[in-house]
């Protein structure tokens, strides 16, 4: 590894040897390694994928590690910060291409603003905005759900190391938490330490869509049916008070703003659970909700409700004024 880079490209994989074969040799036809550091850490793979990416990257500067065991999705990104020796890291998937055009922009903002955390854009297809803001801004705390998607993700590495000191204690204490989404427990500290912002422009995009192997809850579950989320929502509501309790007074009430956002999260994931778990449920459950908030809810939560929750509602009532449609 070189240290006179800022910046490392760090690219965690796992029995994933096509995709991430696929990957280097992207960055080494780009020759991506003149600007960065390049990290890649294979999560004691079964399917070659080491010996190949070995062999691929002999004549560059690359570098590969291999884990002599499996230590889950979680663990491989805290070895990738934890082995970084550049100021910064950007997480990037072994289904996603750097965009090397916007590399030098990105690099230069890192030098100019020395930011604690960076969020670029992330569309899909190339077309859709799935992360981010048309504009370059401040990141607030209330906003950290905005980053369950990592790849793109850039971390000060000091300030983040400092963060992970903690990670065992997570992995024992709130192990759903730190097994879906390592990201949010280092981001409930780290917006709170630093300069942290929206990037307008994109640096990664998706290329290959792979199932998401290390996102499987208990009993064999996926990671976004209803009783992982619950377990999730345990996990970090327990987590975001551990901090609350544990923060300086005059940092206590900017936290707490965690748990108002860790409830329209829980919301939003069980209405979006519902529809990938058991579709044919999913309209009992937003007529339910529907009738809860129009039936016991002051007039205010209503407008919330539609406005925050279910805009549909709103378009509906819209239609009904000028079709004679019965409203809900």
């Amino acid at each position: 590894m070189r240290d006179k880079f800022i910046l490392t490209v760090g690219i965690p994989t796992y029995n994933r040897r096509s995709a991430a074969i696929r990957c280097i040799s992207n960055i080494i036809e780009d020759n991506i390694y003149n600007y960065v550091n390049v990290l890649i850490i294979d999560n004691n793979s079964t399917d070659g994928t080491f010996d190949k990416l070995i062999s691929l990257c002999e004549k560059t500067p690359i570098s590969v590690l291999k884990n002599d065991l499996n230590i889950g999705f979680s663990g491989n990104t805290v070895r990738l910060i934890n082995n970084c020796i550049t100021k910064y890291m950007l997480w990037s998937s072994d289904e996603d291409d750097i965009i090397i055009e916007n590399l030098i922009y990105l690099i230069n903002f890192l030098e100019k603003f020395s930011p604690v955390f960076v969020a670029p854009q992330y569309y899909i297809n190339n077309t859709t905005l799935y992360r981010g803001r048309k504009a370059t801004q401040l990141i607030n705390l209330n906003e950290i759900w905005s980053f369950g998607h990592l790849p793109g993700l850039v971390f000060e590495v000091n300030t983040t190391n400092t963060i992970l000191k903690s990670y065992k204690f997570w992995v024992k204490e709130f192990p759903n938490a730190a097994r879906f989404y390592p990201q949010i427990m280092i981001l409930a500290s780290l917006l709170t330490k630093g300069k942290c912002y929206w990037w307008d422009r994109p640096i990664v995009k998706q290329v290959e869509y792979l199932d998401d192997q290390h996102k499987i809850g208990r009993n064999g579950t996926k990671y976004y049916y209803i009783s992982s989320r619950w377990d999730q929502n345990k996990d970090f509501t327990d987590y975001f008070n551990y901090l609350i309790n544990g923060a300086p007074n005059d940092d206590k009430e900017a936290l707490s703003t965690l748990l108002d956002c860790q409830s329209r999260w829980f919301l939003s994931t069980i209405e979006s659970s519902i529809r990938n778990e058991r579709p044919d449920l999913s309209y009992q459950f937003t007529k339910g909700l529907q009738h809860v908030c129009f039936n016991h809810l002051g007039f205010m939560r209503k407008i919330v409700y539609i406005i925050l929750i279910n805009p549909n509602i709103l378009m509906y009532k819209i239609k009904s004024k000028f079709y004679n449609t019965p409203t809900i």
